[in-house]
């Protein structure tokens, strides 16, 4: 896959993953965690700080309950391959030559099956977006740049680290 098609799935999934995120966070710092448990518990108070803050709809909180669960199901599947793909490199590079092919065959099929995900995930940031008022947009956006600026300052402005 070329470099460029990488860095647009990457960049889509951040972008998703920013604006679940920033909802998740209500002006605190903390991430998705490590742990599935904490991406639950992350997820669920997004949708009461989400609902609250956005003074979302019933259409609005179905909308972005639909997006956090496809957000959250590429995130565990991105996860369980992670692991698998690990132990099998480990376990490659353990041989005495190093199966070069094999390798990239296990990468790119890590990059296809996100590929084949972002679509839906699309289609429900799509949905979840689009059920908004203008001025719940202007309110979230707000959000992710503050956000964002936020970021640049704390890791030296540097472009790379948003």
């Amino acid at each position: 896959m070329k470099k460029t098609k990488k860095i647009v799935i990457g960049s889509l999934i951040a972008i998703t993953l920013g604006v679940v995120g920033t909802l998740a966070a209500g002006g605190f710092e903390h991430r998705w965690g490590n742990k599935g448990h904490m991406a639950e518990m992350m997820a669920e108070r997004m949708m009461k700080h989400a609902t609250e803050e956005l003074d979302l709809t019933e259409v609005q909180q179905a909308n972005l309950k639909a997006l956090q669960d496809t957000a959250l199901a590429l995130r565990a599947d991105a996860k369980m391959g992670k692991r698998e793909t690990r132990k099998e490199i480990m376990s490659q590079l353990s041989q005495p030559t190093l199966d070069q092919e094999h390798i990239l065959g296990l990468v790119q099929a890590r990059i296809d099956a996100a590929e084949q995900k972002i679509p839906e995930l699309v289609a429900a940031l799509a949905v979840f977006f689009d059920s908004l008022t203008a001025e719940q947009k202007s309110i979230i956006m707000d959000k992710i740049e503050k956000r964002q600026s936020h970021g640049n300052a704390h890791h030296g402005g540097h472009p790379g680290h948003n």
